[in-house]
């Protein structure tokens, strides 16, 4: 099961449903006319007023503030193959399929062109937003996010910036792995950890 919270209601899919939790209550999305409820996926974001769920080689996304519902004639892009990551910062989403890492810059994702960043894909769950701020030393600002990939850790910043921080020193050799992470603070640094199965 994977999440975002937008504005504290909390948006999660798995691949079989897709629903909302508002006031301690489970909700499936409602259905209108030329309209569907959002599609369920492997991955859920939120950015610039609208959900997108990875399902498969797809991005979904929502109509502009009507969050569960879509048009099944026009609101997804196909990548080549599956969708490892879709992490969104000020400006554009960080999409990744089993490929390559892409920027998805602008606010309408129709109009939106996949900018290729990396010859490389994501590890699968292994993003974590930060802000620029809480790290030193790269002269960048604004929201950020973190992934890890068998080539490094890597570092999006708006802007559709891409830095691969450990690629010098780390890298996961064979298959991309199950894996997990999490930022936590010791000692007043900022620490990212990834668990690789």
């Amino acid at each position: 099961m994977i999440y975002v919270d937008v504005n504290g209601t909390v948006y999660l899919a798995n691949a079989t449903i897709i629903g909302y939790l508002r006031d301690n209550n489970f909700n499936f999305p409602p259905s209108a006319d030329l309209q569907i409820s959002l599609v369920p996926g492997h991955l859920i974001e939120y950015f610039n007023g609208r959900l997108y769920v990875g399902r498969d080689n797809e991005i979904w996304f929502s109509d502009v503030m009507a969050l569960m519902r879509t048009d099944k004639r026009r609101n997804f892009k196909q990548l080549p193959s599956r969708i490892m990551l879709m992490s969104a910062v000020d400006d554009g989403i960080f999409v990744s399929d089993l490929e390559r890492t892409y920027f998805m810059r602008g606010g309408d994702p129709g109009e939106a062109v996949l900018i290729d960043k990396a010859d490389y894909p994501a590890i699968p769950y292994t993003a974590q937003k930060i802000d620029m701020a809480k790290i030193g030393g790269l002269g960048l600002s604004g929201s950020a996010v973190l992934w890890a990939s068998k080539m490094g850790v890597c570092l999006g910043a708006s802007g559709g910036q891409v830095k691969n921080l450990t690629g010098d020193h780390f890298r996961i050799e064979g298959e991309i792995p199950p894996a997990t992470s999490i930022i936590r603070k010791e000692n007043g640094f900022h620490q990212y950890l990834v668990c690789v199965a």
